[in-house]
């Protein structure tokens, strides 16, 4: 009898080590899920806010120049204009329209009228890439206020 009880105790003892094991096990691999979602999750917000970073930039150098396209010689504006290169390095239509317009600033004849179309492309190159072409005319972007 004494042999018998010391067998059940034996038997459910590693039965329930057994159980035990399966559980941590269980445990481990849901752990590790989990881990791995979180880990993505993390990556995504942060491929997300550097998206938005960049995009506030593009933005903000975009905000400059047209704020101050009344005066193309002004310290601002050439701020802006070169900070397109680092801004909109990703945005291969605002490169090539800033590549045009320095080509015809080279080409060494510059009328104001063409200069201005050429700015006019660069605007519009970076409204498309910011995705910002609701109400966005061509003919308010050649147009410029100076209340002086």
């Amino acid at each position: 009898m004494k042999g018998i009880i010391f067998m059940n105790i034996t038997i459910d003892g590693i039965i329930g080590g057994a159980l035990g094991l399966i559980g941590v096990f269980i445990s481990l691999a849901y752990s590790s899920k989990l881990d791995k979602q979180n880990k993505e999750f993390q990556r995504q917000m942060e491929e997300s806010r550097r998206e938005h970073d960049l995009w506030s930039k593009k933005y903000s150098t975009l905000v400059q120049m047209i704020s101050y396209r009344y005066d193309v010689k002004s310290d601002e504006y050439s701020a802006a204009m070169n900070g397109i290169t680092a801004t909109f390095y990703d945005s291969k239509e605002v490169m090539d329209a800033v590549k045009k317009f320095y080509a015809y600033l080279e080409s060494g004849t510059v009328d104001s009228l063409q200069a201005n179309e050429r700015m006019v492309n660069i605007y519009s190159a970076m409204f498309k890439d910011l995705k910002i072409d609701q109400n966005v005319d061509e003919i308010f972007l050649s147009k410029v206020f100076n209340g002086k």
